[in-house]
């Protein structure tokens, strides 16, 4: 019962999006910047696709991600400033099942978004005659767990804060979660003097964004299924411990 409400909750509102012009704009974003992807292809001659496979799925990462952290926030903080959202959990509804809702509508706008996108650039590449045709709908796919994260935090905060707060500090975790690799380089040399164990410690707390980009495999970079697990259950378990968090954080809310 508890779960068929919860994705009735998630179906309604990807629904509602889909009745806006907000996904309508997010396919026009997309296939803007997959052409640009192309371009930027053209560009750079005897590359074989490779540039368009990189720069095209960074760019719908990128926009994806980015639409999801907004989608979740403004849902959550629109529904709690209006009222909807005391009223959607007076009925038998929980507090948790009202936020897994709402993270099921994130999901189903990235994997929707994720499948028209990756297939547009997939079609693209095929088209173009690159060998990396086939291998860029998994990539595109897999950095679906990069947006669910953002999605994740986007809603922690969104029940706690106003839109404004809540985009900013989510916006702060996405960009540095994009630059754990750059950060880990920087500790490991010793660059932060007597500040490198607390960054250690923030390094090991931000979500490791790059873990989901698999365009390194089309340069020759081998990653065994056990890897690619890990990395997913990474991901997942991540997200689901801010979910866990937005759902104690709502709990304690005064609606009213």
């Amino acid at each position: 019962m508890r779960a068929r409400q919860i994705a009735s909750l998630a179906w309604a509102g990807v629904l509602q999006l889909l009745r806006t012009r907000v996904y309508l704009n997010i396919l026009v974003a997309g296939v803007a910047l997959v052409g640009a992807a192309l371009a930027f292809d053209r560009m750079s001659a005897g590359e074989g696709g490779r540039v368009l496979l990189d720069v095209g799925s960074a760019f719908i990462a990128l926009l994806v991600a980015v639409l999801a952290g907004v989608v979740s926030i403004t849902a959550v903080t629109r529904e709690i400033e209006t009222k909807v959202a005391s009223v959607v959990t007076a009925r038998p509804l929980a507090r948790v099942d009202y936020v897994l809702g709402r993270f099921g509508t994130a999901v189903g706008l990235v994997l929707l978004s994720n499948l028209c996108l990756g297939g547009l650039l997939g079609g693209v590449l095929w088209l173009s005659g690159a060998p990396h045709a086939a291998l860029s709908f998994g990539v595109v796919l897999f950095a679906s767990f990069e947006a669910l994260i953002i999605a994740a935090i986007a809603i922690f905060f969104g029940v706690g804060s106003s839109s404004t707060m809540s985009a900013l500090f989510t916006t702060t975790i996405f960009v540095l979660g994009r630059l754990t690799e750059e950060l880990g380089r920087l500790i490991e040399r010793g660059r932060f003097g007597d500040a490198t164990p607390l960054l250690k410690g923030v390094h090991a707390v931000l979500p490791h964004l790059p873990a989901f980009d698999l365009t390194p495999l089309a340069h020759g970079v081998t990653s065994s299924p056990a890897d690619l697990a890990q990395r997913a259950a990474y991901g997942a378990l991540y997200a689901g411990a801010f979910l866990l968090a937005a759902a104690f954080r709502f709990s304690r809310r005064d609606l009213l």
